[in-house]
């Protein structure tokens, strides 16, 4: 069983590199920020980061 799930995992990679990818780019060159979203700097990154373990720890405490 662990072999069909590891070949069909491979096999869905396989197909969106060879397949989606080239189908996407030109929709990627042209998507807006609004679409896809910004990058995370690593500031922004760092303050979720706290915040998720700030959030952790309060919801250990009750």
């Amino acid at each position: 069983m662990n072999r069909v799930i590891s070949d069909t995992a491979e096999y869905a990679c396989y197909l969106f590199d060879h397949a989606a990818k080239p189908l996407l780019s030109d929709f990627m060159k042209n998507a807006d920020r609004d679409i896809i979203g910004d990058i995370y700097s690593e500031h922004g990154l760092w303050e979720y980061a706290k915040d998720c373990v700030n959030r952790n720890q309060v919801g250990l405490l009750y």
